[in-house]
């Protein structure tokens, strides 16, 4: 039998129904984002969806940063508690994450009022996007709860929710509107709103934390989280931060094609991300009751499965890439080029090296590399993707996007496979 059916094999044995129950949750919500890309490219028109696409990517900046900060670190910070005080726990992230949107969306929404009264373009598309950042942000840390718990059934129902109200709301707003920028997030929101509502009775289950607990959390969320966050919103400026320089270097149609590719890679980068939230919690446990003697063995086995993936996914998409775009995407003949997806998606295939060791640093709680690597590929950022884009337009953005994103992989596996210190040791 191949190796890697033995794994999942494996990997269902272990876990039973709970693992299927987080594929499909996690592959639900990935192809609902696809799906909704695609559809707003089509009804939207090349323009507005370019400007769509500006206001998303900053709402995912914001995202980035906030899950960096709320997500990743809590499976470790999780088995470093009794299970006694995992009821406390919950309520300290739910009420952490709820102050910080307060706090970040309520001066934005004053200041995209402002806009608004001063006549920008597209001015209202940025409070309906400063809204759904808050309910995404709320529905998302209270599915990272589920996983710690184990609740992927309830996770997976969530997700259903969620999608289906996504789809009747752009359907209801299409035929007696007309879809546009600020609709799409209003539609995106009740979906979000849609999954809260579904988990109301597991939220009401939260115990009122310990002022003592409640401060350790974000004591330790902050000390374990600071590199990941720090690591997310370095990755958005090579990823996408592309889109708005696209827009406003070339033409906001530019900011919309590189949109278009990165949804080409889409269902490729989640694929990493539903191993991500699936094995770190379980990866946590196992590296508490077993030692972290075998961390590296691991990650090698995590490193062939996502490879695997990775390199084969490309070579479906490399043959037939420029075909499916236009007709996926109605872009003009043209305008993107079968080069630059082909660029971006093995790009994005070599990455499964640096996703595998990430699965097991996030485990053992070790940040630090992580957050270096992003420094790095920052840095490499700044430097290649507006030289290659000046030179070489979009495809020359695509290019320096993935070269300064695989500059991080290097980094990041040279740094895990020699490092001397014990893993984990660090925040």
């Amino acid at each position: 039998m191949n190796p890697f059916v033995q794994k999942f094999l494996s990997l269902y044995r272990s876990w039973g129904r709970g693992f299927l129950f987080g594929i499909f949750e996690q592959g639900l919500l990935s192809g609902t984002s696809f799906v909704v890309t695609v559809i707003l490219a089509r009804v939207l028109g090349a323009t507005e969806f370019g400007w769509f696409s500006v206001i998303w990517a900053f709402v995912i900046f914001l995202e980035s940063a906030a899950n960096g900060l709320f997500g990743d670190a809590i499976p470790s910070l999780a088995h470093k508690l009794r299970e006694s005080l995992w009821p406390q726990f919950r309520a300290s992230i739910f009420l952490s994450m709820l102050t910080v949107c307060v706090v970040v969306c309520v001066p934005l929404l004053l200041v995209a009022g402002g806009l608004e009264l001063a006549g920008f373009v597209y001015p209202a598309a940025v409070i309906p996007a400063i809204f759904f950042f808050g309910v995404q942000r709320m529905q998302n840390v209270v599915r990272r709860t589920y996983y710690l718990d184990g609740l992927r059934g309830r996770a997976a129902l969530s997700a259903c929710a969620n999608v289906a109200v996504t789809f009747a709301a752009l359907e209801g707003v299409h035929k007696l509107f007309g879809l546009s920028a600020s609709s799409a997030f209003i539609c995106l929101s009740a979906g979000s709103v849609a999954a809260l509502i579904t988990g109301a009775s597991y939220i009401a289950g939260y115990e009122r934390p310990s002022r003592r607990l409640y401060f350790w959390v974000i004591r330790n969320l902050w000390l374990k989280g600071r590199w990941t966050m720090a690591s997310a919103t370095m990755s958005w400026i090579g990823n996408m931060g592309v889109i708005p320089f696209a827009a406003f270097l070339i033409s906001p149609v530019a900011g919309g094609g590189v949109r278009a590719i990165q949804t080409m890679v889409l269902p490729l980068v989640q694929v990493n991300q539903i191993l991500i939230s699936i094995l770190v919690p379980k990866m946590a446990g196992k590296m508490r009751t077993e030692g972290r003697g075998k961390i590296r063995q691991l990650a090698v086995k995590l490193i062939a499965l996502l490879s695997l993936i990775g390199f084969s996914y490309a070579a479906v998409i490399a043959i037939g890439g420029e075909a499916l775009f236009e007709a996926l995407f109605h872009f003009e003949k043209g305008q993107i080029t079968n080069l630059a997806i082909t660029i971006a998606v093995l790009g994005y295939a070599f990455e499964g090296i640096r996703y595998g060791c990430n699965i097991m640093l996030y485990s053992v709680g070790d940040t630090v590399i992580v957050g270096q690597g992003q420094i790095v590929s920052m840095l490499s950022a700044i430097v290649i993707i507006p030289i290659l884009g000046h030179y070489f337009g979009l495809t020359g953005l695509v290019l320096g996007m993935t070269i300064a994103n695989n500059i991080n992989t290097l980094y990041v596996a040279g740094k895990f496979f020699r490092a001397k210190a014990p893993l984990g040791t660090r925040g």
